[in-house]
């Protein structure tokens, strides 16, 4: 991956981070999600400058996935070396549609690639955390 160069960034007025946040907040409670106060601060200190973009990452995992550790190659774990045995094809199936549906209702439609990470995740063919260090890394390279 060839290391992006940016032109320096203008800061932000206060202003204009207020608007910022409202705008976030507002949109994410247009997609069912009501973000706390905790994620809107979290929001605020990285618009100021204050953390970044790396550091909001690392609030958040150790928030919402203790224990989980940025891997820059992580290995996945399969059913062939973790305790629970393998789920069995209707039971994948059964949780497979729980999972699109309660998406659905959170108002995500979830594409092929997020539906069979977690597919995999439920058939243990990977582990949340590997599924994390995915997604974090597609987005990350997005930019």
């Amino acid at each position: 991956m060839e290391e992006r160069t940016s032109e320096p960034r203008r800061v932000l007025t206060p202003d204009e981070i207020d608007a910022l946040i409202v705008e976030a907040d507002k949109g994410q409670q247009l997609a069912g999600h009501f973000p706390d106060a905790d994620a809107l601060g979290r929001a605020r200190r990285l618009l100021e400058g204050k953390i970044s973009l790396e550091e909001g990452r690392a609030e958040i995992y150790a928030k919402y996935a203790p224990g989980f550790v940025k891997m820059t190659n992580p290995q996945p774990q399969t059913t062939a070396n973790r305790e629970e045995p393998p789920r069995a094809h209707d039971e994948v199936e059964r949780l497979m549609a729980i999972v699109e549906k309660s998406q659905q209702l959170a108002g995500h439609f979830p594409d092929a690639e997020a539906l069979d990470r977690a597919r995999r995740i439920l058939t243990g063919e990977t582990t949340l955390e590997v599924a994390l260090a995915e997604i974090d890394a597609q987005y990350s390279a997005d930019g």
